[in-house]
């Protein structure tokens, strides 16, 4: 029976954390089915969710195959991709057990415009990345909901942590045939569901 509550401009908001992180986990391993770390990634999203929210900026986090990233992020020019590699491949961004501290950068990482990705593994392997319009994403107001929805259009999760509290999970889901995206929202305002 715990719930997180915040005061921000002049309305609380209510956040059920067990109904996050059994949440997040379903969709994790709805999504990661062929490995075993869904349950990393749920936990590494979880943490990074109430990192943002708790200092109050926003931010937008993604979670996809290696490989399939590439169909969706915009590529980078040499000097950039260079440097952003040296900075990637050090070792807090490889390791298994996400310690305090590494929440604590990432969060701060995700104040650059543009995404934090993140593969399979849990690893993190992009920031500031910026996301391609998915074509079927025409309407959607505001550039992070966009870049969130159109990533989730392309395959991947993506949460959407908005500077004035509310968070949003876009995620593809399969009926059948056919794929759609969802998109879950957690945290409330004044008693009503807080959408985007």
């Amino acid at each position: 029976n715990n719930l997180i509550a915040s005061r921000r401009q002049n309305r609380w908001f209510i956040c059920d954390p067990i109904h996050l992180k059994s949440s997040l986990y379903e969709i994790f391993k709805s999504r990661f089915v062929t490995g075993d770390n869904f349950e990393l990634l749920a936990r590494l999203g979880l943490q990074l969710i109430l990192e943002l929210s708790r200092n109050r900026h926003g931010g937008l986090i993604i979670f996809d195959e290696r490989s399939e990233t590439k169909r969706y992020l915009v590529p980078r020019d040499g000097v950039w991709e260079d440097k952003s590699k040296l900075f990637l491949d050090q070792e807090h961004f490889r390791r298994s057990a996400i310690r305090v501290s590494d929440i604590i950068l990432l969060a701060e990482l995700s104040r650059i415009d543009g995404a934090l990705v993140f593969n399979e593994q849990g690893h993190l392997i992009d920031v500031g990345a910026m996301v391609r319009q998915h074509p079927k994403n025409t309407r959607v107001p505001g550039a992070r909901t966009a870049a969130a929805y159109s990533a989730a259009s392309f395959g991947a999760i993506a949460i959407k942590v908005s500077a004035d509290g509310g968070v949003s999970v876009c995620f593809p889901s399969r009926k059948g045939k056919k794929s759609e995206i969802c998109i879950m929202n957690f945290f409330y305002k004044g008693g009503l569901p807080y959408s985007i």
